[in-house]
């Protein structure tokens, strides 16, 4: 006879597992610990297998017969029904979240810095993957992944709630376009975040306290290798990153010329597959504090070592460090804020703005951009980056 709700309730343990017959091969498997598990047993090219359709009373009765009858239509059309379910369960797997975000992350990946690629996986680890990995694509709401970015939000992490947004939307998006999903649900979320409060970098631009500096990392009596870091971080305003990464191989003191390799310059990959090394002038003062840090560390190829291994330029966090030894707090001073200290005096110089963006290796702004200006003022900048040497010393003798 055929089960029965209440048969399937009402199954107790015995002293050896038993078997719930419903007919067509589907029964009900009960254990000796009590467990109620469906089971389905057919034959397929003459070999006996079973399909587990999992344990009652979480699979109802109707619902095992609804699974147990879509089998049944599969082996009458001369398919193995667990090769199906197989099938069946690697598309809804490939239909999640987490599936759709690795797929969209390698897509992408070709596109992204090394540090844009760490960043990118850590947010999404952190802050998306805990409540959507195993979630299907096609039914996500735009309520519930407001819900997960305001969580972010919250916590005052306003940029990464941004950040995440556009994951999000660059994720669904992918949804949509492959079409596993009827819509791009994250679409417009970024727009109902709040905006984070951008902060300029700490910078001097009064010209006697700029002066008080270039007096101060003179006489400063730390690490060589930090103080010249600091030095020619005035003299050249190039990024830290660029600065800290400098090899000697980089620099031609016979025509005192640092050519920045293309690998440390702040650009897109696909940017740098046609960038050229950023050229920078060097004035008389660069070449002399470049000159006399070469005893300390011309076995290593960088310019400025790390303090545990020549093999690797100093740490991101070491000209930091010296400014805050000199006692300059991050209100005052930062590593970034000599480019800012540059643009702002070479400017009140009269020096052409053409010029200092281009020493500060920004691009062209306007529609167009690097398009039709490509111009690099080779001469202009030679120039002005002696002239800036010169006021530095004359802002430091005041």
């Amino acid at each position: 006879m055929p089960l029965t709700e209440m048969k399937c309730r009402h199954a107790k343990p015995a002293d050896k597992p038993y078997k719930l017959t419903d007919g067509g091969g589907l029964f009900l498997m009960v254990s000796t610990s009590g467990a109620r598990l469906w089971r389905y047993k057919f034959r397929h090219q003459s070999r006996e297998q079973v399909r587990a359709y999992g344990a009652y009373p979480d699979v109802s009765l109707a619902q095992a017969r609804e699974l147990h009858a879509a089998d049944r239509r599969a082996l009458a059309a001369g398919k193995n029904p667990s090769d199906a379910w197989r099938q069946e369960k690697l598309r809804k797997e490939q239909e999640t979240f987490g599936a759709l975000y690795r797929e969209w992350f390698d897509s992408k990946a070709g596109d992204w810095s090394p540090a844009n690629i760490k960043k990118i996986a850590q947010l999404t680890e952190a802050n998306l993957l805990p409540f959507l990995e195993r979630q299907p694509v096609s039914e996500a709401r735009p309520p519930e992944l407001l819900a997960i970015l305001r969580r972010v939000e919250k916590r005052g992490a306003l940029d990464v709630a941004r950040r995440c947004g556009a994951i999000l939307e660059g994720v669904y998006g992918l949804a949509l376009a492959s079409g596993r999903a009827e819509m791009n649900a994250a679409l417009g979320l970024k727009k109902l975040l709040r905006n984070p409060i951008t902060t300029n970098r700490a910078a001097l631009i009064e010209p006697s306290q700029v002066g008080l500096l270039m007096r101060s990392m003179a006489a400063y009596h730390g690490s060589p290798v930090v103080r010249v870091a600091m030095q020619l971080s005035a003299l050249t305003f190039q990024r830290p990153g660029e600065i800290r990464q400098m090899k000697w191989a980089d620099v031609d003191f016979d025509n005192a010329v640092w050519l920045v390799r293309v690998e440390t310059r702040k650009l897109k990959v696909v940017e740098k597959r046609k960038a050229k090394p950023h050229w920078v002038p060097l004035s008389r003062q660069a070449v002399a504090v470049l000159r006399e840090l070469q005893p300390y560390t011309s076995r290593s190829e960088f310019v400025f070592p790390g303090e545990r291994s020549r093999d690797r330029p100093m740490s991101d966090g070491a000209v930091i460090a010296g400014l805050r030894a000199l006692g300059y707090s991050s209100e005052q001073m930062s590593a970034h804020g000599f480019r800012a200290t540059a643009r702002t005096l070479l400017a009140e110089l009269g020096w052409r703005p053409d010029a200092i963006e281009r020493q500060l290796s920004h691009k062209p702004s306007g529609p167009h951009g690097t398009a039709y200006d490509r111009a690099e003022f080779r001469e202009e900048r030679q120039q002005m980056m002696q002239a800036w040497a010169d006021h530095l010393d004359t802002l430091a003798a005041l």
